[in-house]
């Protein structure tokens, strides 16, 4: 079982606007999460997107795919920070962080 992320918690995760995450699910260039309802309410045209771990990450192959890497964690990073784990990084002389130690 995996967790479920809001469309919000989504884009932060992959250093990317809200409303870019929702045009590539609305323009059909990724595929669409689950959604979720009101249960008392079954005639509401309230929804929610809720996104897998799998969801997040087939958002960010297209990304990079596509060539927006730019602020976007690496794969390795992403699925550090869907695991809670911790990742060290260090500045190098150009100003730039590069991790050097990652939680497992």
């Amino acid at each position: 079982m995996q967790n479920a992320y809001t469309t919000k918690e989504t884009a932060e995760l992959l250093n990317k606007h809200k409303v870019t995450i929702e045009e590539y699910i609305l323009q059909g260039k990724v595929k669409e999460p689950q959604r979720v309802y009101p249960i008392g309410n079954p005639d509401s045209k309230w929804n929610k997107f809720m996104f897998s771990e799998s969801d997040i990450l087939d958002i960010h192959q297209f990304i990079i795919d596509i060539g927006y890497s730019k602020n976007v964690p690496s794969k390795a990073e992403l699925q550090a920070l869907l695991k809670h784990n911790m990742i060290l990084y260090t500045k190098t002389e150009e100003g730039g962080f590069v991790p050097v130690w990652k939680a497992d």
